[in-house]
C-alpha cells in the first residue's frame, strides 16, 4: 500500500519533456512509482484531473536568508510550488563577519539577528550548522563578495594588496569547504562595488576550483549595460567558472531597452565558444532596490552616521523603517508624480522640463545646481544627493525596467 495516490494529474516532470497525463505514488517521503491508471491502494487518494503535478520549483534568486531566522517555516514558499530557495545573493550574505572590521560587517549583513545568530555568523560552517532546522523548504546559500571585502578590509575603498587579495580567497574557500555552492557579486553596494574587475577574477578562480558558480548583481544595469556585462564574461574567461548575470534587465528609460539585444547576444557568443554563462530574470517590468545606491560609493567610506547627519543637516528627511509611511509622505507622493510623467513614453517631455512643472517647479538657477552637481564640480553634498535622487535613482528604481 502506498502513502498518497495521485490519480488524473498531468505531469511535469523537469526533464523538459511534453507534459503526459498519469498517476503518481508516494511512499516513505518518495515517489515509488509513475504510470497510467495505476491501480493500487493508498492511504491518501488525491483527484489531480484538471490540474499539473510537478516537482518543487527552485527559487533561484531569493533575499530569504534575511529573514530565515524570523520565522518558524517557508510556508508563504511552498504556496508557491517553491521547495528549494538560493540565498546569499547580489553580494550579500548572512555570513561571514570578522572581529577586525564587525561594524562594516554588520553594515553588509542584516542586523535583525539574536547574539547566538551573531556569533555563529564568524564562522561559515558554524553558521549553516546554526540555520539548520526543518523549515519546509530546502535552503542553499552563495557567500557574498561584499562579506568578504568586508572581513578582511572594512568599506575601504581602494585596491587590495596581495596579502589582502590572499585572505579574501582563503575565507572564499573555507565558504566553499563548509557548503556554499559559489559566490555571488553585488557590484552597485558598497563595498562590493569598490572591487576591480582583476580581484573579482582571483575570488571566481577559487570557485572554479571547487566547481561553484558566481552570480553578479552587474555594475551598470542602464546606460553602461553592455560594459558591465562585458566584464563578467571577462571574469568567466579568465577563471572558466559558471556564470549567471542576476536579474538581467535594462532599466533607466526606454532609450536603453534595446541593449539586451546586444547584451544576450554577448551571452550566446560566450555559450557557443564552451562557457557556462546564464541570466536570470523575473517576470515583471519594473525593479526596486535600497535607497542606499543613490548616494554615490564615495560617500558610503564615511560610516552610516556622518551620512545620517549630512542629509539631516542638508534638510533631508532620514527614516529608519515604515516603508509605508515613507511612501505616503507629501513629498514622495510628489516624486512619484513627476516620475509618472516622466516614465510615460507617449509623452515626449524631456527631464529638465519636466522639473520646471509641479510639484517641484524649479527655477533655472537650481537647474544649473542640478547640472553641477551631475558634473561632479564641487559642490554642497545635499545638491548631489537630490540630484541623483530625483533624476537617476527613484527613476531607475520606478521605470518600466525589462524591455518587452
Amino acid at each position: 500500500m502506498y502513502d498518497i495516490l495521485i490519480k488524473n494529474a498531468r505531469i511535469a516532470d523537469g526533464t523538459g519533456n511534453p507534459m503526459y497525463y498519469a498517476d503518481l505514488a508516494v511512499k516513505d517521503g518518495k515517489i515509488a512509482r509513475i504510470s497510467k491508471a495505476l491501480k493500487a491502494q493508498a492511504k491518501t487518494v488525491i483527484d489531480g484531473k484538471g490540474k499539473v503535478l510537478s516537482p518543487g520549483f527552485i527559487d533561484a534568486h531569493s533575499h530569504h536568508d534575511l529573514v530565515v531566522e524570523q520565522g518558524e517555516s517557508c510556508f508563504y514558499t511552498l504556496e508557491q510550488g517553491i521547495t528549494t530557495i538560493i540565498g546569499g545573493m547580489c553580494g550579500l550574505s548572512p555570513m561571514p563577519i570578522s572581529e577586525k572590521h564587525l561594524e562594516s560587517c554588520l553594515r553588509v549583513t542584516d542586523t535583525n539577528h539574536s547574539e547566538e545568530s551573531r556569533k555563529a555568523r564568524f564562522d561559515t560552517a558554524a553558521y549553516l550548522d546554526f540555520v539548520n532546522r526543518p523549515t519546509g523548504a530546502n535552503m542553499a546559500y552563495l557567500v557574498g563578495h561584499g562579506n568578504l571585502r568586508a572581513c578582511v578590509v572594512g568599506y575601504a575603498d581602494r585596491k587590495l594588496t596581495r596579502e589582502e587579495q590572499a585572505e579574501m580567497e582563503e575565507l572564499l574557500r573555507q565558504a566553499m569547504k563548509a557548503g556554499c555552492y559559489g559566490l555571488s557579486f553585488g557590484l552597485i553596494y558598497p563595498p562590493g562595488s569598490y572591487a576591480d574587475t582583476e580581484e573579482m577574477i582571483g575570488l571566481a578562480k577559487v570557485v572554479a576550483e571547487f566547481g561553484g558558480l558566481i552570480t553578479a548583481h552587474i555594475r551598470s544595469e542602464n546606460t553602461k549595460l553592455v560594459e558591465a556585462v562585458e566584464e563578467m564574461m571577462e571574469v568567466t574567461r579568465q577563471s572558466n567558472v559558471r556564470m549567471v548575470i542576476s536579474h538581467h534587465k535594462a532599466t533607466g528609460g526606454y532609450f536603453c531597452w534595446n541593449k539586451t539585444a546586444a547584451t544576450l547576444s554577448i551571452m550566446d557568443h560566450m555559450a557557443e565558444q564552451g562557457y557556462d554563462v546564464f541570466c536570470d530574470q523575473y517576470p515583471y517590468t519594473a525593479s526596486a532596490t535600497g535607497l542606499q545606491t543613490n548616494i554615490p560609493d564615495s560617500m558610503h567610506v564615511l560610516g552610516v552616521d556622518k551620512l545620517v547627519e549630512m542629509l539631516t543637516r542638508a534638510g533631508i528627511p532620514v527614516f529608519y523603517d515604515g516603508a509605508a509611511a515613507f511612501f505616503d509622505l507629501p513629498e514622495v507622493k510628489s516624486m512619484k508624480a513627476l516620475l509618472a510623467v516622466i516614465d510615460n513614453p507617449m509623452q515626449d517631455i524631456p527631464l529638465l522640463s519636466a522639473l520646471k512643472m509641479p510639484p517641484f517647479a524649479l527655477n533655472d538657477n537650481d537647474l544649473a545646481s542640478i547640472r553641477m552637481a551631475k558634473s561632479g564640480r564641487n559642490v554642497p553634498f545635499y545638491e548631489a544627493f537630490d540630484e541623483i535622487c530625483v533624476q537617476d535613482g527613484l527613476l531607475a528604481s520606478k521605470c518600466r525596467a525589462i524591455r518587452e
